[in-house]
């Protein structure tokens, strides 16, 4: 990706645009409901959620907060975390220039549980000329996550995030 400008990688960077990509191609049934898309996270209607849902903001990568319990949500509080995401473009954080034109919005989804911890398991597929290479899967918190690398036959690799 260093050298591949295709708009497709922004495409796929951008939450709600990386929706319909999917939706159009094999469905939306697949993905988290949708509830709520806002420039304004105090309009995010907090009453009417369901007792758990997570929300991240359209333009970062590893920024979301899981709300597992509405009746301790502090509503400020998240309001002010999406503000600090609103204000930020993640090409300044990473250098990945995919980020850089994505109109920064926040999202409302539903809440996922996989049972497996406070957050589910995390996969991503590294594909290579249209061909998953390498498999990452992540578990745990933000700042507290542990990962594994594999290859298509579930072989681990022996490597590492750096960081």
């Amino acid at each position: 990706m260093v050298f591949d400008r295709n708009p497709i990688w922004t495409q796929l960077q951008d939450k709600p645009a990386a929706r319909k990509y999917v939706e159009a191609r094999i469905g939306g049934d697949v993905l988290p409901r949708l509830n709520w898309v806002t420039k304004d996270p105090s309009d995010i209607p907090f009453d009417t959620r369901p007792e758990r849902f997570a929300v991240k903001p359209s333009h970062g990568a590893g920024w979301y907060h899981m709300v597992r319990e509405k009746a301790r949500l502090n509503r400020q509080e998240l309001i002010d975390v999406c503000r600090s995401w609103l204000g930020r473009n993640y090409y300044d954080v990473a250098r990945e220039w995919a980020y850089k034109h994505i109109d920064p919005r926040i999202l409302v989804e539903e809440y996922i549980d996989d049972g497996t911890g406070p957050d589910p398991i995390r996969y991503k597929l590294y594909t290579f000329h249209g061909s998953v290479g390498v498999i990452y899967v992540g578990a745990g918190i933000p700042g507290e996550s542990r990962c594994s690398f594999y290859d298509r036959s579930w072989t681990r690799l022996p490597a590492t995030v750096a960081g």
